[in-house]
This record gives structure tokens, sequence and C-alpha cells, in this order.
């Protein structure tokens, strides 16, 4: 892949090499709404399919094929999520909010990526709260029809 430069997880910047990826703590991804990379409601950065479908080789099927894994695998994680917080189970929902973090940035879906963040923060912290689950619930659903109508938007 060579080196690049683009967002990572968190919103910060990334270098990417063959070998790895090393972090850099300059905050890349703004959330507010531009009308250019963010969708209409403003939960998908479009900049990340574009580099996504690019590192695929502009295959756009590959792509929707991708997207339509995350977004079943999400739903399951998000399920998992609050079965899990309801039940109590703290290792489960550490794993799920991981992988949903990580999965979702990836797709520039940011806002379920955060709300994952934020949540295994407190999750060391102790402090889980409800309102946290619902918006996790809430961010993915919105990026459920928000993520599709992104990547049709995209050139090609």
């Amino acid at each position: 892949m060579g080196d690049a430069v683009r967002p990572g997880l968190w919103g910060k910047k990334m270098i990417w090499i063959d070998d790895g990826l090393l972090e850099q703590p300059t905050v890349t991804h703004d959330d507010s709404h531009d009308g250019i990379s963010a969708s209409d409601n403003g939960c998908v950065d479009e900049s990340c399919l574009r580099q996504l479908v690019e590192d695929l080789g502009g295959d756009f099927e590959e792509l929707n094929a991708l997207v339509t894994i995350y977004l079943d695998q999400g739903a399951s994680r998000v399920q998992s999520a609050v079965a899990s917080w309801t039940r109590g189970d703290i290792k489960g929902l550490q794993y799920v909010l991981h992988d949903l973090k990580s999965s979702s940035a990836m797709f520039g879906v940011f806002g379920v990526s955060r709300i994952a963040a934020g949540l295994e923060a407190s999750i060391r912290d102790g402090q889980v709260l409800e309102t946290d689950i619902r918006a996790l619930e809430a961010a993915f659903a919105a990026s459920v029809s928000a993520l599709p109508s992104a990547c049709a938007r995209l050139p090609g």
C-alpha cells in the first residue's frame, strides 16, 4: 500500500505503511457537516468511503458487498452490546464495542465509532449508562440508510 496519511480511528491522523500503522495524535476528522464529505445526515464521512474504494482498486461491487457485511454484522453487534449490557457481561460488551469501534471507523461511520470508544472508556471507569447504549443503537440505526446512500453518491 505504501505510506499514506488518512483519518484513522477516533479521528486521529494515522500513517499506513506496508508493515503496519503508526498513530499520530493530530485530530483530522471534524464532526461538522461540511456538505461535501459528510452524508446528508452527517453520520458517514464519504472521504473514508472514497479511500476504501481506492484501496479496493475502484471495485464498487466489492465496496457494496463489504458495506452489506458491515451493516449485517453491525446490527448483530449492536444487539449483542445491548444484551451484554443488560446481562452485566462486561467482557462481552468490551469485545463487541471494540469491534464496532474499528469496523465503523473503516467505513467512515464515526458517530458509531466514537460512541463505542466512549463506552469502552466508560467500562474502564465502571460506569456504562443506558443512555449511552441507546445512543449507540440510534447512531447505528442512522447509518443503516446513510451508508448505502453515501456509497451510491460516490463517483464511478
